[in-house]
């Protein structure tokens, strides 16, 4: 599933912003072991600020104007907790999608 999602963004009006590495390694520059980068989305920010998890996937879509404002949206406190909830749900199950 991340692959896939991983290629989309390559592929992307917005792919040049993004360097994507290999989960397989982990990244010990970045302190991800090889066990966090199966479980969990990491995006490293222009700043050196590590997202993850959820809150990666909307650090991803404030790149796209198109889905900004759903970012935004997903930054607010309720719908927040309901996207990490979601996050979490599909994390889980990553393999039956």
């Amino acid at each position: 599933m991340c692959s896939g999602v991983v290629n989309k963004i390559e592929k992307s009006s917005a792919g040049h912003k993004f360097e994507s590495l290999d989960a397989s390694d982990g990244n010990s520059e970045a302190g991800i072991t090889q066990e966090d980068a199966m479980h969990e989305v990491y995006v490293l920010d222009e700043d050196g600020t590590m997202h993850k998890g959820a809150d990666g996937i909307i650090k991803v879509l404030e790149q796209y104007p198109r889905w900004c404002l759903l970012a935004r949206l997903g930054r607010l406190p309720v719908i927040k907790q309901l996207v990490n909830f979601g996050y979490r749900a599909v994390a889980a199950n990553r393999h039956r999608f």
